[in-house]
C-alpha cells in the first residue's frame, strides 16, 4: 500500500510515509489511513457514511437496545489477510480527557464487503443518559 502511496524518496522519510508521520496534514497519521481506506495525501475527514461507505473516519449514531439509547460507532476495517499485524478497538467513556476510563465496546458486529474489507458496528455497554464519548484505537506491533 506505501509503495502505491509514496514515492521512492518520500518511502525512504519516515517524517513523511511512516505510520505516525501525518503527511497530508490532516490530524489522521498514515497507519490510520491504511487502517480506514483513506488516501494519505489527501486532506479528507469525511466520515463513512453508515451501511455503505467504504472508507472515511468512523461515523458515531445511537440505537435502541431493549429500550436504552446506546452510542454506536460504525467504521471500516482491512480483514486480517490484507492488514497484517494491525489491531482495532473501539472503546467508550463519559468523557474525553486523558485520565477518563475507556471500556471496550459490548459487542461488535462484522459484514463482509469484499475480500479485503469489512464494515464494523461497535456498541456502548452504557446506556446513553449523559455525555458519551468514543474512539477507534488503531495500533501496529
Amino acid at each position: 500500500w506505501r509503495t502505491t502511496q509514496f514515492s521512492t524518496g518520500e518511502l525512504a522519510d519516515p517524517l513523511i510515509s511512516g505510520p505516525e508521520a501525518d503527511s497530508d496534514r490532516d490530524g489522521v497519521n498514515v497507519l490510520l489511513e491504511f487502517a480506514l481506506n483513506l488516501n494519505p495525501k489527501v486532506k479528507d475527514l469525511t466520515t463513512i457514511t453508515p451501511g455503505t461507505g467504504l472508507s472515511g473516519l468512523p461515523a458515531a449514531d445511537f440505537a435502541v437496545i431493549n429500550g436504552q439509547r446506546r452510542l454506536r460507532w460504525e467504521y471500516v476495517r482491512r480483514k486480517a489477510a490484507s492488514s497484517p499485524g494491525i489491531s482495532y478497538r473501539v472503546e467508550f467513556s463519559d468523557r474525553p480527557d486523558p485520565s477518563a476510563v475507556w471500556t471496550p465496546a459490548s459487542s461488535e458486529t462484522t459484514i463482509s464487503i469484499n475480500e479485503s474489507w469489512e464494515r464494523v458496528a461497535a456498541l456502548d455497554a452504557a446506556s446513553w443518559f449523559q455525555r458519551r464519548f468514543g474512539r477507534l484505537v488503531v495500533t501496529k506491533p
